[in-house]
């Protein structure tokens, strides 16, 4: 089915796809911006020699890189399984992300 962008922007599926596009940049980019809390509030208190500047910055790049593959892989398994699976594993995937750091702290 062939859908002008001025038609799209009127269709169901069109606030459907940018509801989960958002969520799923909000997610990545809440997780990479708390990087550094999440490294002190975990290993402060247990292992608070490794609990440094630069390893919290390591940490940090270590997290944006993940998100970079990541992103390279899921385009890789979207090729095969299909765009409406890889939008789909992503929507039910993105409120976990929300949910589930504050009940582990």
């Amino acid at each position: 089915v062939q859908v002008s962008a001025q038609e799209a922007l009127y269709t169901r599926q069109f606030w459907l796809l940018l509801g989960i596009m958002a969520g799923n940049a909000t997610a990545g980019l809440g997780i990479i911006s708390s990087g550094k809390l999440l490294m002190t509030d975990c290993f402060a208190v247990t292992l608070p020699e490794i609990v440094t500047p630069t390893a919290c910055a390591l940490f940090v790049s270590a997290l944006a890189g993940a998100n970079t593959l990541g992103r390279l892989k899921w385009g890789i398994i979207g090729d095969k399984i299909g765009r409406r699976n890889t939008l789909l594993a992503f929507a039910m995937a993105s409120p976990a992300c929300f949910v589930i750091p504050p009940l582990i702290s």
